[in-house]
């Protein structure tokens, strides 16, 4: 419904004319202003049909949003793309179209009781057009029993006039409010004119309370071609309006980092004013852009330079335990989140097999291993360390980070190079065994290094459809979610599910529609409140 052509809906939705830098609105905010992006939308152009084949629905007016300013910027950002859904914010033709009004829950605002930030009444809204309450039943009871969903609930009420009243409680709620009733919109039947009648009857009133606090999708900005700064935004734009709060961005090299000339060399790398685009667009429609970047493994695009030998372990893993390897990743850290203005980011710490084997022994017992000389520390030791302080770093940065769990089982399972640092296996059986649990010193040396302070762990599951199977591999990380908590909520749990896009010009839907049901499903019913989709 939202999407048109090229995103996978019908291209007749889509408008043929360009986006409209500027607006001019009455009222006493000004005028409206979409980014100059906005022009440079990379939104495929579908096949243009008669004004007669089109579908015409109904069309959507948003008033200028006096009762919730905060959405200025980002409604301009929608109706910039999506024009022929809207009419124009001048109010030329408001009487074929129906009339939107968005309002902040109070922040005294308790279930469903309260009022609006704009000072209208939420309380005199709770019964609806047709005369029936709006208030949730036992449906919404039973998602709540799981998840808080972080205080997020929308609500649109359609009144005796036909006018349509967002309640919301995050922007990105806003957004998927907007969203939902857009595709009401454009579905209403052939011929429907604008009233209370036809909203009800498409769908426009709702009430939705979100059980997940994070969703988000990742894009792959490194293999392959790197993103164009307009796509990112249009991605961002639409993600809102299908109810995600979240767009990672993997970056490995493809962003400027101060005094490595080799970064995203020749490769298309982001500059730090375009990365603040992209932030800055997401946020005007409630996404929140996190960098996705590697602190230790997956780095080939930088280590295979000669220039950067002196970072290199292997050829996809960081040399660890050197301050000019601490000094990198410090910068690195600061590059891909200061032009964003990310306070949380994502280090990866992902697939480091072979670390320690490579320039790492050969420091300890020269390019030949001596008699004598002994294995290095096992993988696992010289992994903490490694991981203890690059956390060390994001912190003092101010950054709330995440980091993949697999290593730490794939090591402190007994697999992946842990006898002697001999790097032999990737620890598969140990990472994927549920029954292969941590021993109690591995645990505690593992929240020893994890810290105090705040820290998001992800599992990441591509592979299974069995809910039950990713039940039992959440539970394994018990132990760390809760180890070492200074206070409630210092340690997340969030889930990482595939989209089946790589190595293929399109994604396995079958397979990706079957494995993300059932990790949803197993989020949902072990209480993970956060979960994002990667398309690799």
């Amino acid at each position: 419904g939202i999407s048109g052509g090229g995103w996978g809906g019908q291209g007749e939705l889509m408008s043929d004319t360009n986006h409209h830098p500027t607006w001019s609105g009455s009222g006493s905010s000004g005028a409206w202003s979409p980014t100059v992006e906005a022009t440079a939308s990379t939104f495929p152009r579908p096949i243009t049909l008669p004004p007669e084949q089109r579908r015409k629905g109904l069309l959507l007016y948003v008033l200028q949003p006096d009762t919730a300013p905060e959405l200025r910027e980002g409604l301009a950002e929608v109706i910039a793309r999506y024009s022929e859904r809207f009419v124009p914010p001048t109010g030329e033709g408001a009487g074929t179209a129906m009339p939107i009004t968005f309002h902040r829950y109070s922040s005294s605002t308790a279930g469903d009781r309260g009022g609006s930030s704009g000072g209208e009444d939420f309380e005199k809204d709770n019964t609806d057009a047709s005369g029936g309450s709006s208030r949730g039943g036992g449906d919404r009871q039973h998602r709540n029993q799981h998840h808080r969903g972080g205080g997020r609930k929308v609500k649109c009420v359609v009144d005796s006039t036909g006018a349509l009243r967002v309640y919301f409680s995050h922007r990105a709620d806003a957004f998927r409010a907007l969203g939902r009733l857009m595709v009401a919109a454009h579905n209403a039947p052939f011929g429907t004119k604008p009233g209370a009648q036809a909203a009800l009857a498409s769908g426009m009133q709702f009430e939705e309370t979100p059980w997940l606090e994070f969703m988000g999708v990742q894009l792959d900005c490194s293999r392959g071609g790197v993103p164009h700064v307009a796509a990112l935004q249009d991605w961002a734009v639409q993600l809102s309006l299908y109810g995600f709060n979240a767009l990672l961005l993997y970056m490995e090299d493809v962003y400027e980092v101060q005094g490595e000339t080799f970064f995203g060399y020749m490769r298309g790398r982001y500059s730090k004013a375009e990365l603040a685009q992209v932030g800055r667009v997401a946020a005007a429609v409630g996404v929140e852009v996190i960098p996705a970047i590697q602190a230790l493994g997956h780095l080939e695009q930088i280590l295979h330079w000669p220039a950067n030998d002196k970072y290199r372990d292997t050829p996809n893993v960081l040399l660890v335990g050197e301050e000019d390897g601490h000094d990198l990743l410090e910068r690195m850290m600061a590059a891909a989140t200061e032009p964003l203005g990310a306070r949380r980011i994502h280090l990866g710490l992902d697939e480091t097999f072979g670390l320690g084997q490579g320039r790492y022994r050969e420091k300890r017992c020269g390019t030949k291993k001596k008699i004598g000389c002994g294995p290095t520390p096992e993988a696992s030791l010289i992994y903490e360390e490694h991981v203890q302080r690059v956390l060390d770093i994001a912190r003092g940065l101010g950054l709330r980070p995440a980091i993949y769990t697999d290593m730490i089982f794939r090591f402190g399972g007994g697999g992946a190079g842990t006898a002697g640092g001999d790097g032999k296996g990737d620890g598969e059986a140990a990472y994927r065994d549920p029954s292969v649990l941590l021993k109690p010193d591995t645990i505690a040396r593992v929240n020893a290094a994890l810290g105090e302070e705040g820290l998001d762990l992800v599992y990441w599951d591509y592979s299974s459809s069995n809910k039950d199977e990713y039940i039992a591999q959440l539970q394994r990380h018990e132990p760390l979610v809760s180890g070492n908590n200074t206070a409630d909520g210092q340690r997340g749990l969030m889930m990482s599910l595939g989209l089946w896009t790589w190595n293929r010009f399109w994604a396995a839907l079958h397979w990706a529609m079957a494995t993300m049901e059932a990790g949803v499903a197993a989020a949902q019913e072990a209480g993970v409140p956060g979960i994002y989709v990667t398309a690799w």
